[in-house]
């Protein structure tokens, strides 16, 4: 059993080692070296029982296990009928299972990824951009020396000014410039064959979003903290005039203009901060 995983292990870029290969020891010591149909059905089963998400195995754990499959020299045994279902609704609105977008930092930060997809995947698992949002980031919107990022947003939100947390600068030290949206989709694309994940039609940078929303309700956040924070359209009027005349160019002494955050926002960017997992993966 050892060599099975030494040789899946050699096989694999050096940064993605240590992500795949967990998932492999754990398959291979689960069925004891027999990698029959029955046995792989039933490892399957086996993580529907823990828990497993039927999206999570699907799209994270299958494509590991084909791959250990093929260097092996094994035909897959199953069919796609013979996997966990996972409804089409799901796929046209789901959230990326927490494991799943914790793999994909991992990956940003230890392999090979082009600069500008890490900044992108920084951004997103982050702040839950929309696709649309990212397609507007600029070289204006990030200001590393201040540590501010301005996000422009859509569906009628407010323009939000986040705080960039100290150890993500270096995630984020890239040219941002204006792309279109194909671009974008195109730069998903990339993420998910470098981090070794199946495409399936619907999912992308909002799957990121709606599981960091998730999160945040998990972790007991008020709504207006959470709305607040991904930038939804309310509260409106009161609220949008308030932040636009707190959110002003401050000019010092040397006559540099330096934004000056919302206290509500900088509150709210905290309070997420402290609870925010993906925030704590960068940052580990």
């Amino acid at each position: 059993m050892i060599e099975d995983i030494e040789l899946y292990k050699n096989r694999l870029r050096p940064g993605a080692r240590q992500q795949y290969t967990a998932q492999v020891e754990k398959f291979v010591r689960a069925v004891k070296g027999d990698y029959s149909k029955q046995n792989l059905r039933g490892y399957i089963d086996k993580l529907v029982s823990e828990g497993y998400a039927p999206t999570t195995i699907v799209r994270f754990v299958v494509p590991i296990l084909k791959r250990f499959y093929r260097i092996k020299g094994i035909p897959w045994p199953l069919n796609i009928g013979e996997l966990p279902e996972v409804d089409s609704e799901d796929i046209q609105n789901v959230a990326l299972d927490n494991q799943v977008v914790c793999h994909l930092i991992d990956i940003a930060k230890t392999a090979s990824m082009d600069k500008y997809l890490r900044a992108l995947l920084t951004v997103s698992t982050v702040y839950g951009t929309r696709r649309v949002e990212l397609c507007r980031l600029s070289e204006d919107s990030v200001n590393l020396r201040d540590g501010h990022i301005t996000i422009y947003t859509a569906k009628g939100g407010r323009k939000r000014t986040h705080i960039i947390p100290p150890g993500l600068l270096r995630y984020m030290d890239v040219r941002f410039r204006p792309i279109s949206q194909f671009q974008c989709s195109k730069a998903w694309w990339q993420i998910e064959k470098i981090a070794g994940l199946d495409h399936y039609d619907g999912i992308g940078w909002h799957a990121i979003r709606r599981s960091i929303v998730r999160e945040l309700e998990l972790a007991e956040l008020g709504v207006d903290v959470i709305n607040n924070f991904m930038r939804w359209s309310i509260p409106r009027f009161m609220a949008e005039m308030r932040s636009h005349y707190f959110n002003s160019k401050v000019v010092s002494f040397d006559g540099r203009k330096v934004l000056q955050l919302n206290k509500t926002d900088a509150d709210v960017d905290n309070a997420v901060f402290a609870v925010h997992p993906y925030l704590k993966r960068w940052l580990e």
